[in-house]
């Protein structure tokens, strides 16, 4: 028999279910209005390229050939492998990945240990509610996966079996997540030598660590694998491994890009000093909020340094790329919350008559919600202005093309397309091969070889347009670029008995833009 009064019962049932419904309407919104934001965002190279490779391999042997040239590892590619062996309409990508994304903002709303607006202002940002929302790529998953760890890892109960698998699986999602699961690992082993008697630790759970330990190397290795680039990969062994001051500066700069995004550009920081000096006082200032959670600082610390090095040695990366960082902060403010609100008074107490540099870590800690909201307003504003600009211009020019050529029967006829890393979501879109000149052959999705992406003069697309209209001399071809060809002198170098005609061109995109031409005899 229940102790607890009536009222109080009544009180803690009031309390849960307006916790139920504030997670349902955030959660249902975001739906909604991404719903709104797909319908009306045109796909792009990136998001068709992964698309095209899963719909057209003819076997999942097949679907990992053919990642050999990506960099990437194949867990969002066999997702879509599956989707296109039931349909060959990219928009299932788009819902696929809106469900991901979808999912994310529930597991945060839902078991982040953040305030109401916290969680309304983190939803509608920019990364959760743009670029890993409506931009279909292989990122939403990986933070739903990192979202999940700091849901299971909050709880007092460990399975390190379960955790692996969560972090094989983030391994694989892309290189940031490869990177974000060495660090969560690492921090796992740090949690274990924390704990204290480490036989006793290793002998409580044994097979269990063991069995871990075994599928978190599988994953990592098996993603390392995956993105080891062959020879022959374009830009594929560039590496950056001797000291540049300004290569260093360019890395360092994408923390504040990442937690900042596009205000960063409005910061005076042309003085090397006054930069070096700012991005040092974030780290020490997010370092100070993390201090007493060791295990939490020591995930920032690590996943953070991880991106750095890459990012230097490798890939600077855009916005998408720096998000990750932003991310592992979240993540770990969400880990540091595992103390309790009695631990930090009695922290503030014993520690508010001693020296300055104690007082000044107490200011950041009781300041720390006002500062995650203030960042999330940031990136609240920023969301808001892309996905309105997302539905007011063209993302790409690739939809209304592809529209147009099924509307006027231009898709019975051959498709030449250069360069291919432009034409190519053509292919995607209307499920049909293109001539790409760069590889002399009909492909769909581009092969990223060094052969593949040289540059050609116009006279020589033209070559490659004649060769195929000797090949199919009673067809016409559909000549597709991305600049105009009456802007060269080239174009009036023709073969005889061959004219070429102006058909239309997009322009009207924040990307990819397309002249279509008509090549007959």
């Amino acid at each position: 028999m229940s102790n607890t009064h009536p009222s109080n019962r009544h009180f803690i049932m009031a309390r849960s279910w307006s916790k139920e419904n504030f997670v349902n309407l955030l959660v249902f919104a975001f739906f909604c209005i991404s719903f709104i934001g797909i319908l009306n965002h045109e796909m792009w190279r990136d998001e068709l390229q992964a698309w095209m490779i899963a719909r057209d391999s003819s076997s999942l042997i097949n679907l990992f050939k053919n990642l050999r040239y990506e960099g990437h590892p194949g867990l969002w590619h066999l997702g879509l492998y599956v989707i296109t062996r039931f349909t060959s309409n990219p928009f299932w990508m788009q819902i696929y990945h809106l469900i991901i994304a979808t999912a994310t903002v529930y597991v945060f709303a839902r078991f982040s240990p953040f305030t109401r607006l916290t969680k309304i202002l983190f939803s509608f940002g920019y990364f959760p509610f743009y670029e890993y929302s409506l931009i279909s790529r292989n990122y939403a998953i990986g933070v739903l996966l990192i979202f999940i760890f700091c849901t299971l890892f909050r709880k007092p109960a460990r399975n390190y079996i379960i955790f692996s698998i969560i972090l094989a699986l983030l391994a694989n999602t892309n290189i940031y997540g490869t990177m974000i699961a060495i660090a969560i690992g690492t921090t796992l082993v740090l949690e274990v030598i924390l704990e204290g008697n480490i036989n006793r630790i290793l002998a409580d759970k044994k097979k269990q660590r063991i069995i871990g330990i075994v599928i978190f190397f599988i994953g990592v290795g098996g993603a390392i694998l995956q993105m080891l680039p062959p020879p022959d990969r374009w830009h594929g062994a560039d590496w950056k491994l001797d000291l540049d001051i300004e290569r260093l500066t360019q890395t360092i700069s994408i923390i504040p890009k990442g937690y900042l995004l596009m205000v960063w550009n409005y910061i005076p920081m042309s003085d090397t000093f006054l930069f070096s000096l700012f991005i040092f006082s974030v780290l020490i200032g997010i370092s100070l909020i993390l201090i007493n959670q060791r295990k939490a600082l020591f995930l920032y610390v690590s996943g953070t340094s991880l991106i750095l090095l890459f990012s230097y040695t490798k890939f600077i990366g855009y916005w998408r790329h720096h998000g990750i960082l932003f991310i592992l902060l979240i993540a770990c403010l969400w880990l540091s919350y595992n103390s309790n609100s009695e631990n930090y008074k009695n922290y503030n107490k014993s520690n508010s008559k001693k020296i300055f540099i104690k007082r000044f870590i107490n200011l950041f800690k009781r300041n720390k919600v006002r500062l995650i909201i203030l960042l999330m307003f940031i990136h609240l504003a920023v969301g808001i202005r892309f996905f309105a600009r997302d539905l007011i211009y063209p993302f790409s020019a690739s939809k209304a093309v592809a529209t147009y050529i099924q509307e006027k029967k231009l898709d019975n006829l051959i498709i030449v397309g250069y360069p291919s890393s432009r034409v190519s979501p053509l292919a995607g879109y209307l499920d049909k091969k293109v001539y790409y000149p760069q590889q002399n052959s009909f492909g769909s999705f581009v092969v990223w070889k060094k052969d593949n992406m040289k540059e050609m003069t116009t006279q020589e697309i033209l070559e490659h347009t004649y060769k195929i209209n000797q090949n199919y001399p009673n067809q016409s071809i559909l000549l597709i670029t991305n600049y105009s060809l009456e802007e060269n002198d080239e174009i009036t170098v023709v073969k005889p008995n061959i004219s070429i005609s102006k058909n239309s061109e997009f322009t009207r995109s924040l990307f990819e833009k397309y002249y279509l031409y008509i090549v007959k005899r």
